[in-house]
């Protein structure tokens, strides 16, 4: 069974800075960070 994988707060704000930024799409954020983008939508 796979762990849950904690992201630290600093990288959830960095993301979190680049989705409210609107110059890329959800889904080229979520892949070069690799995550699925709905995890980068909420």
């Amino acid at each position: 069974m796979a762990k849950r994988q904690r992201f630290t707060a600093g990288f959830e704000a960095r993301v979190a800075l680049e989705a409210l930024r609107e110059d890329e799409t959800v889904q080229s954020i979520g892949t070069r960070h690799q995550l699925r983008p709905d995890q980068v939508s909420r």
